[in-house]
């Protein structure tokens, strides 16, 4: 289920993206580099070179740390917002298969849009997972409803071992 592209083998794809940070607004474009369909990720190099303040990907041993109940803030642009929304909950079962793919249930209520939000642990703000939303399509007619009442993030170690293997692992700390 975890289809990725490496770089080679990657299609043209580009994105126009938008950035706000410290009340500047940016438009970027970027360039794909790799996808995993499982893990529902992206990875994306800005064409200008640009460099942007990001959330950091803490050491593999902080993932190891999130148990049932860590505090959970996340934050993020839901479709249509120019500032931030930041939401809380916990995490109710860290680390679970979901529709095939390993996921982190949580509590913090999720935007259409929000899906990239970073979710972070109250205790040190360190980037414990990213937001993602399930869909499922309802009675065949294959329109797209979200599914109520459940949050869900891509654990973190999942991001690090992805970047590993597609070669990007320079991108996580040791």
């Amino acid at each position: 289920h975890h289809r990725s592209w490496g770089v080679d083998q990657s299609p043209s794809i580009t994105a126009r993206l938008e950035i706000k940070q410290r009340g500047r607004l940016s438009i970027e474009t970027a360039t794909f580099i790799d996808y995993d369909e499982g893990l529902e990720i992206a990875l994306y190099s800005f064409s200008s070179g640009e460099r942007y303040e990001t959330a950091r990907l803490p050491s593999r041993d902080r993932y190891r740390e999130v148990r049932q109940f860590t505090r959970i803030y996340a934050v993020g642009y839901p479709a249509g917002q120019t500032e931030p929304i930041s939401v809380s909950g916990e995490v109710s079962v860290p680390r679970t298969d979901w529709n095939g793919g390993p996921r982190m249930v949580h509590t913090a209520p999720g935007y259409p849009g929000n899906s990239g939000s970073g979710i972070f642990a109250e205790s040190d703000f360190q980037l414990i997972a990213i937001y993602i939303s399930y869909f499922y399509c309802r009675d065949g007619s294959g329109e797209s409803i979200p599914m109520e009442h459940v949050s869900l993030g891509v654990p973190g170690d999942e991001i690090c071992e992805w970047l590993k293997r597609t070669g990007y692992g320079f991108l996580v700390p040791s």
